[in-house]
């Protein structure tokens, strides 16, 4: 029975490191956060066979829960409205940062089952810099479907969603910051040519002339021609 069971439990946690393993993978290709939110959602249904499965962002500014994806078993699409009412086990999940499990909502304070008969519920906090940035919220018809299994699966999906994340964020700022300092470049080539422009006064072009005109005095053609042809390089360029 020793060994029966040590199979299960290495059979088990194989299955669990492959279904991360191919998260991992689709998180790491998407160029998008939304892309990889929608994909989650898919996955969760899809492949984990998951019943129903949303995504929510917090606005940093109303503090509210934000359908990103959503996605239910059989269903091509899936669209959340902003309004529609959000699982108790969302709202706890968002205000402490850690997952819930939900055996059995029908003894849950507040039931919802968002008109598909959600008996157990998992959520499982996104969180970036410290702070929650969202909740990958699942539910399945059937009571205690979801196991500590489910929550380590999650729990890894959104440790890698948040990676990807602050990286897109990170990508995003760089962008900002190369697009600026290609920005004060451009500006400071430009104030150089002001300068620049600024100094060719007729007292400057006075000035070359009467040089090459020297030079031409005293016969020496191929100086005046050269300067004459740098002076007129100049002229152009500014």
């Amino acid at each position: 029975i020793g060994s029966t069971s040590k199979i299960n439990l290495n059979k088990e946690e194989l299955e669990t490191a492959q279904q991360i393993n191919y998260f991992s993978s689709g998180i790491y290709e998407a160029n998008a956060v939304e892309t990889v939110m929608q994909d989650i959602a898919k996955s969760c249904t899809g492949r984990l066979h998951y019943r129903y499965c949303v995504i929510y962002g917090i606005g940093w500014e109303t503090k509210a829960l934000k359908p990103h994806a959503a996605s239910r078993l059989g269903a091509d699409v899936v669209r959340v409205s902003e309004a529609s009412p959000v699982s108790e086990v969302v709202q706890r999940v968002a205000a402490t940062g850690k997952a819930e499990i939900i055996y059995d909502t029908t003894r849950t304070t507040v039931y919802h089952n968002n008109g598909s008969h959600l008996f157990s519920e998992i959520a499982v906090p996104i969180i970036t810099d410290g702070k929650v940035w969202g909740v990958i919220y699942c539910g399945h018809t059937k009571k205690g479907f979801f196991t500590q299994k489910h929550l380590s699966v999650l729990t890894a999906i959104a440790s890698l969603c948040a990676n990807k994340i602050i990286k897109t964020k990170a990508d995003k700022e760089k962008i900002s910051a190369e697009s600026v300092l290609m920005d004060t470049r451009q500006k400071m080539a430009e104030a150089e040519m002001q300068a620049l422009r600024a100094q060719m006064n007729p007292h400057f072009i006075f000035n070359c002339l009467n040089s090459i005109n020297r030079y031409i005095v005293k016969s020496d053609q191929a100086t005046a021609s050269l300067y004459l042809t740098r002076f007129a390089r100049l002229i152009r360029l500014i």
